[in-house]
């Protein structure tokens, strides 16, 4: 009798400093001084002691401890155990944490504890708003990267693309998927559906004209090619078109392409002078120059392609010479040639913009 008597003492006495910890804050604390159990929290944006949700989140959170390594059937029965009792959970709570809070803990956990995890919390949104384009694409890179399953992440792609067909992204990665057999047909079906639905989609031409570049099918790749060039957002579709145009034996139309897309990076250039976006513009206008001349020389055309160069190291000579003349001295008539090495010099400046007739 006398020993329940002490444990009904010592539950009461424990039970009094819990409900004191807990009042004073302290549990808060000590949840913070000791996070082995409860790290989780950190995962989520404005969890503080003393948030009046700090104990519920924390509980919510524990649901997506790091799972171990499963087979796919019994990741997924989990990840479904786990959807339930969050949704349960958030149901019956008056503070519900945010999709892209959600979407912020799920890329947390994907670096700290690998992609179980973070897949429980994406498909947790899916269930909130099916067609979140950022949790999509997420899922479908964590099972191309993580998973290497290639068919799976396309399932993800697609969703992303028959709403936003111009995610330039994920238009990338389904390209880049192309080159596996197994589901080489599916992407073409996707890109089909995906015409009929966006036929006049800048974006969408300039994939589905890089998937046909990707097959060789350079002849068929050219209207998608044409259609994204015609706008003037799509610029970066040139150098597709004049890679088709080359391949499928329309030299000089490859050529004039070429030329045009050096004019429109140019015009970049000059329009962002002194900027980081002109510096950038700098590196792809160089780029567009460097296939020029690699046209040139691949349709034989070497007298042509030795004047062009000689033209660029001329004009770019010049406008050293007006920037700096110290380095103008230094590197004399040809500035792509150290005097002193003999050695290719680093790129120029983005000042020097070449102009091309």
């Amino acid at each position: 009798m006398g020993s329940m008597d002490r444990q009904s003492s010592h539950s009461g006495f424990f039970s009094s400093f819990f409900f004191l910890m807990a009042s004073s804050g302290l549990l808060s604390l000590i949840l913070i001084l000791f996070p082995h159990h409860y790290d989780r929290s950190r995962d989520l944006p404005g969890v503080f002691p003393g948030q009046k949700q700090h104990a519920k989140l924390l509980t919510q959170v524990e649901l997506w401890k790091p799972l171990p390594a499963q087979s796919q059937g019994a990741r997924e029965s989990l990840r479904y155990d786990l959807h339930d009792e969050v949704s349960k959970d958030q149901e019956s709570s008056d503070f519900a944490i945010s999709s892209e809070d959600l979407l912020a803990a799920a890329m947390s956990r994907m670096q700290n504890s690998g992609p179980d995890g973070a897949i429980a919390m994406l498909e947790q949104i899916l269930i909130r708003e099916p067609g979140h384009e950022a949790a999509l694409t997420e899922l479908g890179m964590i099972y191309l990267m993580e998973y290497q399953e290639p068919s799976k992440a396309l399932d993800y792609f697609k969703q992303v693309l028959m709403n936003n067909p111009g995610n330039q992204v994920v238009i990338s990665e389904v390209i880049s998927l192309s080159y596996d057999g197994e589901i080489s047909t599916d992407i073409s079906s996707l890109f089909e559906e995906l015409h009929q639905k966006y036929p006049e989609h800048a974006g969408l031409s300039l994939g589905i004209g890089q998937l046909l570049i990707n097959q060789q099918q350079y002849a068929q790749a050219i209207p998608f090619l044409e259609k994204a060039a015609a706008s003037s957002q799509m610029s970066s579709s040139l150098t597709e078109l004049a890679s088709a145009y080359s391949q499928a034996g329309f030299e000089d139309k490859a050529i004039v392409i070429h030329k045009k897309n050096i004019r429109l990076k140019q015009e970049h250039v000059a329009a962002t002078y002194g900027q980081k976006e002109g510096r950038a513009g700098q590196k792809e206008l160089f780029i567009a120059q460097a296939d020029l001349l690699e046209e040139l020389l691949r349709q034989g055309k070497n007298e042509e392609a030795v004047s062009y160069y000689q033209q660029l190291g001329r004009e770019y000579g010049a406008k050293i010479k007006e920037l700096n003349p110290d380095r103008a001295m230094k590197q004399g008539s040809d500035p792509s040639v150290s005097r002193t090495s003999g050695e290719s010099t680093s790129l120029p400046p983005e000042e020097a913009v070449i102009v091309v007739d």
